[in-house]
């Protein structure tokens, strides 16, 4: 027999990590930023602005069997939104694949449950149990008895979803390609002007503790790189900053965190965040600094990354969110995700005017 309980305090999550961890690796799409230390890092910078809405599914050996970790912003706490609803490429809900039952309680409960008005989903792989849910879905390319049907059934909630192509991957077949990447006209003129100026050199940092003293510069070098382009960087706001100061903290249990550098002497020309786990690299955060924008030094860097994730035989590489011309050169597919909304009554759903609010 099911059960539901909620968790509104962060210090009950503790005791939960160890569960949610192991229920993500037998889960449907074991992603990093499923994790219980993403999730931490996350809501230690974002969450002095929330409050937690974790609803927990357990069988009745208090065995955890589905994590919903919802969150609220205070200012609108009739909207539970996933933990990471921005900063995480992937979001989901934790339970394990085929475990259909546990998602019909959590629904279930939550439809007995009055505390919330709409419920959101965003950047759920497109495979995933969640978003196939509600087969009737609203879907605004799907034909007008469809629509009619899924705003008709007032039996049930009202779930409108929409899909997104937009995470450029590399499967383990294409990275084969691109092992002499260096050895390409188009990247050795910059490789040699680079070494007519000083020393390149390629590096990747994976312990943690070597990462922390090169966080101030990554972050500088990325707000110049985004000044000279005429935009804001995302290190401009503290909050941020904290946020990936934590992730050197809450993931090294995980040995996931890496940076790849690229320097030119002792000066950073180019530089990557990211993170190496479960077989597949995630091109996360990368920056260059402008001063060399003629010579393509995030270009170079990238390579590098390419080469030795096919030396090290890696599954994949996933570039993520964003089908930018440069990702898209590279990838073998472009994953999808779909965002889910799910709106108590349909009176909510006129007073959002059946926006899909995605990150």
């Amino acid at each position: 027999m099911l059960s539901a309980r909620l968790i509104e305090h962060a210090d009950d999550l503790k005791t939960l990590a160890p569960m949610w961890d192991a229920l993500l690796q037998r889960s449907e799409f074991v992603s990093i930023f499923g994790t219980a230390g993403f999730a931490k890092s996350w809501w230690h910078a974002y969450g002095p602005s929330r409050a937690l809405r974790v609803v927990v599914v357990e069988d009745s050996s208090s065995g955890v069997r589905l994590i919903a970790p919802f969150c609220v912003e205070q200012a609108t706490p009739g909207l539970w939104e996933l933990i990471g609803n921005f900063r995480a490429d992937y979001n989901n809900l934790v339970f394990e694949s085929g475990d259909v039952e546990s998602l019909d309680f959590l629904f279930s409960w939550l439809q007995r449950n009055n505390r919330w008005r709409v419920l959101q989903f965003g950047n759920i792989p497109g495979d995933s149990a969640v978003l196939h849910y509600f087969r009737h879905a609203w879907e605004p390319t799907s034909g007008y008895m469809h629509r009619a049907r899924a705003w008709l059934d007032v039996r049930k909630a009202l779930a409108y979803r929409t899909w997104h192509s937009q995470h450029p991957v590399i499967g383990r077949e294409y990275l084969g390609r691109f092992t002499a990447l260096m050895d390409r006209p188009s990247h050795r003129k910059h490789v040699n002007w680079f070494n007519r100026m000083g020393c390149l050199r390629y590096r990747c940092i994976t312990d943690c503790p070597e990462i922390k003293p090169h966080l101030d510069e990554f972050m500088d070098i990325h707000i110049a790189q985004r000044k000279a382009k005429g935009e804001q960087s995302l290190f401009l706001e503290s909050e941020n900053r904290v946020f990936y100061r934590r992730l050197t903290e809450d993931l090294e249990p995980y040995n996931a965190l890496r940076m790849d550098l690229l320097t030119l002497d002792d000066r950073i020309v180019a530089a990557h965040i990211g993170f190496d786990w479960s077989n597949r690299i995630y091109y996360y955060k990368p920056c260059h600094d402008p001063a060399f924008n003629s010579h393509s030094p995030g270009k170079l860097l990238l390579a590098h990354i390419l080469c030795s994730a096919f030396q090290q035989g890696t599954e994949e590489v996933d570039l993520l969110k964003g089908r930018e011309p440069y990702k898209e050169k590279y990838a073998s597919e472009i994953r999808t995700t779909g965002t889910l909304m799910i709106y108590r009554s349909r009176s909510h759903a006129l007073l959002g005017k059946l926006k899909c609010w995605s990150n």
